[in-house]
């Protein structure tokens, strides 16, 4: 079974995704790190498009 680059990126990024949802929902008073997050998420979804 052969895996492109893009599927392997946006399984990791779906991943990472659920996980940061996950470290969220137990800090919710925490604006920071949903601005993190934001930032994460536009950065990885920038370096994917570059990647491929």
């Amino acid at each position: 079974m052969k895996i492109s680059v893009s599927e392997l990126y946006l399984f990791l990024f779906s991943i990472l995704k659920s996980t940061s949802l996950i470290f969220f929902r137990s800090n919710q008073s925490s604006l920071i790190q949903v601005s993190l997050q934001s930032i994460h998420e536009s950065g990885m979804i920038s370096s994917f498009f570059v990647n491929l």
